[in-house]
């Protein structure tokens, strides 16, 4: 008799994403078993459609036990595991059968999980989004996807089960068993990264509580400070806090070398670019590296006024993403700041041209041309972002119309100020910039010719 496979998943208010997800396992799944932690729009009737059992329970604050309430229900041979907004790869069914029919083999194997982002410029970890290529439909809007790998096809054993309120995994549990987990040889398509930001949001605050939880059970665990310090750095901007986590990290366990990478990003992120370069220094000793890894390298270079040494980073980041606008206008204020103005304008220029969306380059198309002594230029630059894209910050205006003040361009000046203030009404520094140019404005229009009499 063949082995079966069931498909165990755990679900709250799921309604939009549960048909795709069910359907992609169509033909593959020989049971579907749903936890349910309280659903109010229609996800348990879809469920049952798509011939689901849905058992109810309780949601105490943990992503393992969860599905371990769902694994427990199972009764298939082979587990794969997904969240509703997951969708099993058209390929993968005939790779799960025979991995099944290998009796032999693993007792379970990464997957790995596409997660797809609304802009190629997003990371995850040290890892580069990657091109679009549309291998299904739904997945046809998103630029790009950034991998990672989880194990989510395994043995249905009692020995084998999720581990971890938040970022939960069955990889430990396999490793004390046999020793190894499957290589990734099938995709599982995600797209949690697509969601609205307040959704983001609300999700970011339940994992960051959920894992203050996981490390206050696992305190002797590197990666469970790694993963709240990632969420504190990331989504919280709490430089100071993660680097208290990673520090742990590492000193729990000094060849954890993502946490010496994630070291070296708080202390960048805290003006310490002599302590980050340090900490990427250990990462490297790991074999760590990639484009991601070179640029932030290259930052903190770039802080300390070793602008060959962070040139070098950044063209190592370029080999690894060539077409990247942004490591090439941080290349190209090392040419400038070396000596090679010509070179390093040439390069900024293109990459405007090739991500002309991209804020990170434009500003520093604008310091660029500052620096030059081109202020008149440079105050063109701005003018022009701000025309195709009003800022989300004050700064931009607080800049252009400073570089308008420079040239005594006061007229100029106060209408940047006064776009500011548009949009951003209550800022203190436009408020205080508007006090300012006043008197400047005030004597330059005294000054016009009078039309005659």
């Amino acid at each position: 008799m063949s082995p079966t496979v069931a498909l165990s998943m755990i679900m709250r208010n799921a309604a939009a994403d549960l048909p795709n997800c069910l359907a992609s396992v169509r033909g593959v799944a020989d049971e579907i078993v749903i936890a349910d932690t309280g659903s109010t729009d229609g996800s348990i009737a879809i469920a049952r459609q798509h011939g689901a059992r849905v058992i109810a329970i309780p949601w105490d604050n943990d992503f393992a036990a969860a599905r371990n309430a769902a694994l427990a229900e199972c009764r298939a041979d082979w587990i794969v595991s997904l969240d509703a907004d997951q969708r099993l790869d058209p390929a993968a069914g005939p790779i799960l059968r025979g991995l099944m029919a290998n009796q032999s083999g693993p007792l379970g194997y990464q997957a790995s999980i596409r997660n797809y982002v609304l802009s190629a410029r997003v990371h995850m970890y040290a890892a580069a989004a990657k091109p679009n290529d549309h291998r299904i439909e739904e997945a046809r809007p998103y630029p790009a996807y950034v991998e990672h790998e989880n194990a989510l096809f395994f043995r249905r054993r009692p020995d084998i089960y999720f581990v971890g309120r938040v970022h939960e995994t069955t990889a430990r549990c396999i490793e004390q068993l046999c020793g190894q987990v499957g290589p990734p040889c099938f995709i599982v398509h995600h797209f949690t990264f697509t969601e609205n930001p307040e959704t983001r949001r609300r999700k970011d605050v339940l994992y960051r509580e959920l894992g203050r939880q996981k490390l206050a059970e696992r305190p002797d665990d590197p990666r469970s400070y790694l993963e709240l310090g990632a969420e504190e750095l990331e989504h919280f901007g709490n430089a100071a806090e993660a680097l208290q986590l990673f520090a742990r990290a590492c000193q729990i366990a000094p060849t954890f070398w993502l946490a010496w990478y994630y070291q070296g990003l708080a202390q960048l992120r805290l003006g310490r670019p002599r302590e980050a370069l340090a900490a990427f220094a250990r990462a490297r000793e790991g074999g760590l590296g990639g484009a991601y890894f070179e640029a932030a390298a290259g930052e903190a270079s770039y802080a300390l006024g070793e602008f060959a040494a962070a040139g070098h980073c950044f063209r190592r980041a370029l080999k690894g993403q060539p077409d990247s606008a942004t490591f090439a206008s941080q290349l190209a204020l090392c040419e400038i700041r070396g000596g090679d103005a010509e070179a390093g304008l040439k390069r900024l220029r293109r990459a405007q041209r090739a991500e002309p969306d991209n804020v990170e380059v434009h500003g520093r198309l604008v310091t660029a041309l500052a620096w030059l002594g081109q202020a008149q230029a440079a105050a063109e630059a701005a003018e022009l972002w701000l025309a195709r894209s009003p800022a989300s910050h004050p700064l931009p205006y607080m800049r252009a119309a400073s570089l308008r003040a420079h040239e005594q361009q006061w007229p100029e000046a106060a209408r940047l100020i006064q776009q500011g203030l548009d949009r951003f009404p209550a800022d203190p520094g436009l408020q205080a910039a508007w006090s300012e140019v006043q008197p400047h404005l005030a004597h330059a229009l005294s000054q016009k010719p009078r039309p005659p009499a």
